[in-house]
């Protein structure tokens, strides 16, 4: 388990960067990389995601998939064995079922794809046990963040 301080948005890109790093070593899975994002509102979640959308190279804007759920995007190869991003937003659902009907069970199952939840733990019954885990707390400072990471 490894905790980040993130005082500023360069930081956050570097820890962005390194949680890359952690996905481009899980390239013998069977399923997808995923990496489950929890935190309070306005705790870092979307701007984490956003930097990392960019190092594993999606050419998009991203923005939050609040209202529409689950966005998907290409990769283009940064050096990735993926071929595909997908944002989820789970803040939403209901319940895990929810995620699954928009056919999260045959995302989760391929390996050619990379998988970022936002608010995992509504849907966390579903989740994989191999995922990357991605604690976001607000820090004391006003743009003051920890990341804990946990795989």
């Amino acid at each position: 388990m490894a905790e980040l301080k993130l005082r500023n948005l360069k930081e956050t890109k570097k820890a962005a960067e390194e949680v890359a790093g952690l996905v481009s070593r899980r390239e013998s899975r069977d399923g997808a990389v995923v990496l489950a994002l929890t935190g309070d509102l306005g705790s870092g979640k979307t701007t984490f995601i956003k930097f990392l959308a960019r190092k594993l190279g999606v050419k998009s804007k991203l923005s939050s998939p609040t209202f529409l759920i689950m966005r998907g995007f290409n990769m283009h190869d940064k050096g990735f064995p993926q071929e595909r991003f997908y944002h989820i937003d789970a803040y939403r659902l209901k319940s895990s079922e929810d995620l699954l009907s928009l056919g999260f069970g045959e995302l989760v199952s391929d390996k050619n794809n990379i998988i970022a939840i936002e608010w995992a733990e509504r849907v966390k019954d579903i989740l994989p046990k191999d995922k990357i885990d991605l604690f976001f707390k607000h820090g004391k400072g006003e743009n003051e963040r920890t990341l804990t990471i946990k795989q």
